[in-house]
C-alpha cells in the first residue's frame, strides 16, 4: 500500500494530493501546517463573512473528510479540525529538529565578532519578512533600546523586508542590522553563538507553532516568543525561554532588558530548550512514530 503525503496550504495542492492518490490507489495523508482559510481571518485579510472564505472553508472541509489520515503540526490544529470534521481521522505530527545539526557546538567567537561588538547582546531572527511575522515589533522595541548593549539581527527576506528597512531608517536604529537569507548550513552557528533568538508573530493565530523555535532550543540560546497560545505553552512549559503577548510593545522592551541584564538566566533557558530538543522535538523520533503508525495502518490518533 503507498502512502501519498501532501501539505497544506496552499488548499489547491489538497486537491492534487487526492487525485493522485485515487489514481495511485494510495492511502492519502494531509499535513496540515497552517490553518487556512482561518490564519487568513485571524490577521485580518478575510472576514467570515467573504464569499472567498466560505469557499475556502468548505474546500478545506471536504480535504479533511476525504483524507485517510489528517497530521497536523499542533495540537491546536488537530482540535480544530477535529471540530470541523469530527469524522476526520487525525494525528499529532509535532514539528522538530535535528538535534545533531543544530547543536550548542557550532558556537564560534568569530561569528559574534563578524555581527555584533563585544559586549553587545546577540538577538537574532532568521526567517521570512513576511505579514504574519510581524518583525516590526522588534523595530519598535529597539527603538527604546538604542544604546543599551543589544543588537537585532534580522537574517532573510520576504515581502515586508523593504518596508521595514525604511523603517528603520525613520527611526534611526542603529542597533538593527538587515541581511541576507542564510545558507541552510549556516543557520546553526549563527544561532548557536548569539544569545538570545526572537521567533514574532504579528497576531494570535490558532496553531500557530513557528518551526524556529525548535532549532533555537537544539541550539541551546533562550527564545523570546512574541506569540501565545500553543507556542508559548511550549516555551513555558519547557523553560526554554519567554513568550511575550504580540503587540505588547512595552511588556517586549522589558523582557528584552531583563534578559539582557540576567546572562545566568539566558544561560539556563538554554540548557532546558537543548533538553527539550533531544528528548521531546527530535525529528528523527518523531519520524519513527509516524513512520509506526503507517505500518500499523491503525485509523485514528489524536
Amino acid at each position: 500500500m503507498y502512502n501519498l503525503i501532501t501539505e497544506t496550504p496552499p488548499l489547491f495542492l489538497g486537491i492534487t494530493g487526492w487525485l493522485l492518490s485515487k489514481l495511485r490507489r494510495a492511502r492519502w495523508i494531509l499535513n496540515v501546517s497552517d490553518l487556512w482559510p482561518d490564519s487568513a481571518k485571524y490577521i485580518g485579510m478575510l472576514s467570515e463573512g467573504d464569499f472567498s472564505y466560505k469557499v475556502l472553508q468548505k474546500l478545506a472541509h471536504s480535504l479533511y473528510a476525504q483524507a485517510w489520515l489528517v497530521t497536523g503540526q499542533s495540537r491546536e490544529i488537530i482540535d480544530e479540525i477535529q471540530k470541523q470534521t469530527p469524522s476526520s481521522r487525525v494525528h499529532h505530527l509535532s514539528n522538530g529538529v535535528d538535534a545533531s545539526t543544530f547543536h550548542p557546538g557550532n558556537r564560534r567567537q568569530e561569528v559574534r565578532r563578524k555581527y555584533i561588538k563585544d559586549g553587545e547582546v546577540g538577538v537574532v531572527y532568521a526567517g521570512l519578512h513576511g505579514l504574519f511575522q510581524g518583525l516590526e515589533q522588534i523595530l519598535l522595541a529597539a527603538n527604546h533600546l538604542k544604546g543599551e548593549g543589544v543588537r537585532f539581527l534580522l537574517f532573510g527576506d520576504g515581502p515586508e523586508k523593504e518596508a521595514l528597512i525604511k523603517k528603520r531608517r525613520e527611526l534611526q536604529l542603529n542597533n538593527v542590522t538587515f541581511l541576507p537569507p542564510l545558507p541552510h548550513e549556516q543557520v546553526s552557528s549563527i544561532l548557536a553563538s548569539m544569545d538570545v533568538a526572537i521567533v514574532p508573530l504579528k497576531a494570535a493565530i490558532r496553531g500557530a507553532v513557528p518551526s524556529k523555535i525548535y532549532e533555537a532550543m537544539a541550539c541551546g540560546i533562550p527564545i523570546l516568543l512574541v506569540a501565545n497560545g500553543e507556542a508559548s505553552q511550549i516555551v513555558r512549559q519547557t523553560k526554554a525561554g519567554v513568550a511575550v503577548e504580540p503587540g505588547q510593545i512595552d511588556d517586549l522592551v522589558l523582557t528584552i532588558r531583563e534578559m539582557i541584564q540576567q546572562p545566568d538566566r539566558r544561560r539556563a533557558m538554554g540548557q532546558f530548550g537543548r533538553w527539550a530538543a533531544e528528548n521531546l522535538f527530535s525529528r528523527t523520533k518523531i519520524a519513527e512514530k509516524f513512520e509506526a503508525i503507517l505500518l500499523r495502518g491503525v485509523e485514528t490518533h489524536a
